[in-house]
C-alpha cells in the first residue's frame, strides 16, 4: 500500500468513529419518557391541554432540558424547563397547582424540573379545584 491509500483508510476509520459517536449521542437523547392522564383541562406554560392521555419525553434532566408532549402520535407542545430543585420523590409525577403544571419529578435523580406560567395569562379555573394535585406518570423509558 502506498502512503495515499493508508491516509485514506485512516480518514475513513476516523469518519466512521465520529459517526458512531454522533449516533450514540442521539440514541441517548431522551433521558425520560412516560405516559400520564389529565382528568381535567390543564395549562402548561400558556398552552391549554384538554383532559386525556398524553406521552412526554425529556431530553435533559436539567435547566437546559425540553419536554416534548404528545397526544397519541400528535405533537402537542414543547416546554422548556425553567428551573429545578432536588426535593423530588421516588415516583415520576407532574405537580399541578390551580390547574397549571408547575413541575415534573424524575424518580431516578429525585429532581423536580420547574415550569412557570406564561406571564400574560392566568388560568381562572373553578373555585373548587384542588390547589395542588400530583399526577402519576408511568415510566416508559430509561
Amino acid at each position: 500500500m502506498n502512503k495515499i491509500q493508508v491516509l485514506l483508510k485512516i480518514r475513513y476509520i476516523a469518519l466512521a468513529a465520529l459517526a458512531a459517536c454522533c449516533l450514540a449521542g442521539r440514541a441517548n437523547a431522551q433521558v425520560f419518557t412516560g405516559d400520564f392522564t389529565l382528568s381535567t383541562e390543564t395549562r402548561w406554560q400558556g398552552a391549554v391541554l384538554p383532559a386525556g392521555d398524553y406521552t412526554l419525553s425529556l431530553d435533559h434532566a436539567s435547566i437546559d432540558g425540553v419536554v416534548r408532549l404528545y397526544r397519541g402520535r400528535t405533537p402537542v407542545g414543547i416546554f422548556p424547563v425553567q428551573g429545578q430543585n432536588t426535593s423530588g420523590t421516588e415516583r415520576a409525577e407532574l405537580t399541578v397547582e390551580q390547574g397549571t403544571i408547575r413541575g415534573l419529578t424524575l424518580p431516578h435523580d429525585k429532581v423536580v424540573l420547574l415550569f412557570l406560567e406564561a406571564p400574560h395569562k392566568r388560568y381562572a379555573g373553578p373555585k373548587d379545584r384542588q390547589l395542588v394535585q400530583l399526577i402519576p406518570i408511568s415510566h416508559a423509558g430509561k
